[in-house]
């Protein structure tokens, strides 16, 4: 018999847009807490800040689910002078094992290109020591390596799985706002 573990988490990434360049992970933080009440069954742990290309600065955030969707629903959230965009980071699977979009190596059915540098899909080096052409085996495409956002097949696959969000808490929300009966 076959025990199988998986863990479950129970925080969620999102990330804040429009912070001025000139806070810090601190700054995010506390205003993070403060927009959710300061209450301690609300996680915030900021992972990163970076520079976006409006010279404003960009934060990845873990937080719980409770506060997640707090945050998320509200859409913005108050840091410094600034109201914030609130989005949720998308998550596309990527198996390890046949390089395609949409499932993991425990799952997959395809060839084993897990030996295969991930920058040219060929045998006998690593990505860090390729001299080769790029070529992605997802789409089979000679314009960027296998683990390149620029991919088609990972652009479609985060339009489906953003729209089906969307479509979700747009469903969520309508039903929320439905009268109940008694």
């Amino acid at each position: 018999m076959e025990n199988r573990v998986s863990l479950v988490s129970k925080d969620i990434t999102i990330h804040v847009l429009d912070i001025d360049a000139a806070l810090t992970k601190e700054d995010v933080e506390k205003a993070i807490g403060h927009s959710l009440g300061n209450s301690r069954s609300h996680t915030v742990k900021v992972s990163s800040i970076r520079p976006s290309r409006d010279g404003n600065q960009i934060a990845t955030v873990q937080v719980n689910k409770v506060a997640g969707n707090i945050l998320i629903k509200l859409g913005k959230v108050k840091i410094g002078w600034v109201g914030c965009r609130v989005r949720e980071r998308v998550e596309i699977t990527r198996c390890f094992k046949c390089l395609e979009f949409g499932h993991r190596r425990h799952e997959c059915k395809g060839a084993d290109k897990s030996n295969l540098c991930l920058k040219c899909n060929q045998p006998g080096h690593k990505a860090k020591d390729c001299q080769g052409k790029d070529f992605c085996p997802a789409c089979r495409d000679t314009g960027h390596p296998a683990d390149s956002t620029k991919c088609p097949k990972f652009r479609e696959l985060l339009k489906v799985q953003s729209a089906s969000r969307r479509v979700s808490k747009e469903a969520n929300t309508n039903h929320e706002n439905q009268p109940h009966e008694e």
